[in-house]
């Protein structure tokens, strides 16, 4: 995946709430040691929260050196002319029917997303406070270390005879997406307790995915622990969607002949491809991160 295209994503997975995002492509010499070393391409967003009528600027960099000294002007003159260039149909969140960006409150709030940084976190830091405003900083060290400790966004339930097949080319896909994923292959180690750490899994987790196939109707091991408790869960959650399943060589007789409730929730097939899968249940996690399904 292109490196401008990652640090895209990891924006999208910061800002997941109600933001508008519009962006403006850029290139830079990038400087290390007052040498222009590399031309990179970059973006600088606004990132307006449409609900509570406020903005953000951020830069992405893939990386970031010297030239770090010329951005602060550079995005005070792209959200300048954003801000003056663009109309927005705002689809009942306003009163107007159309509305330019400049009635967003901006805040001196600047989000960098790189994956390197050529000089220290503090020069930038300092600089761009000195020049009236302050910045986050979010390179790949930063990223790694905050993903490792932030909780799953969905918990893969699976009978282990279609890990191979099925549960493991899903879990790769959800991850090019910043999906966080429980994947017992991946997340259990030796020594683990299993009962523990499975019960852990399925507690954090803000959603459950489930490979329904024949093994896994079948299955009364420790997929069937995780399907009863997932669908406890998903019983009292309202309109949030906590149960995502996933058929693969079943038919709605057989689902219902094991679990009523499953055979209710509206299931996608694996004939559609596992990228298009992915794609569809980003979607919905981004949603109900968001605070709900749209519409």
């Amino acid at each position: 995946m292109d490196p401008l295209d990652v640090l895209q994503q990891r924006m999208n997975d910061h800002f997941s709430g109600p933001y508008m995002k519009l962006d403006q492509e850029f290139n830079v010499e990038t400087i290390v040691k007052g040498s222009v070393v590399a031309q990179q391409r970059g973006k600088i967003v606004i990132v307006a929260n449409v609900k509570e009528n406020y903005g953000h600027a951020a830069v992405l960099l893939p990386t970031l050196g010297e030239e770090w000294k010329g951005l602060p002007e550079h995005v005070k003159e792209t959200v300048t002319k954003l801000r003056r260039e663009v109309k927005i149909e705002w689809q009942g969140l306003h009163d107007d029917s159309a509305d330019g960006l400049d009635t967003i409150d901006y805040t001196k709030s600047i989000f960098i997303f790189t994956h390197k940084l050529a000089v220290p976190r503090s020069e930038i830091k300092n600089g761009f406070r000195l020049r009236g405003y302050k910045v986050e900083i979010f390179d790949d060290d930063r990223w790694n270390a905050e993903w490792g400790t932030r909780y799953p966004d969905a918990f893969i339930s699976y009978d282990f005879r279609n890990e191979t097949e099925i549960a493991e080319p899903l879990y790769k896909e959800l991850g090019r997406r910043l999906v966080k994923v429980w994947f017992a292959k991946v997340t259990l180690t030796m020594g683990d307790g299993l009962a523990g750490t499975i019960d852990k899994g399925l507690t954090k987790a803000r959603h459950g995915i489930l490979i329904v196939t024949p093994e896994y109707l079948e299955n009364t091991g420790w997929a069937s622990t995780e399907m009863n408790t997932l669908l406890s869960r998903h019983g009292g959650a309202g309109r949030s969607r906590i149960i995502l399943p996933v058929w693969h060589g079943v038919t709605d007789r057989e689902v219902r002949a094991r679990s009523a409730m499953l055979a209710d929730i509206l299931a996608r097939q694996t004939s559609i491809g596992f990228d298009k899968l992915a794609d569809e249940i980003a979607r919905i996690i981004v949603e109900e991160k968001a605070g709900g399904r749209k519409g």
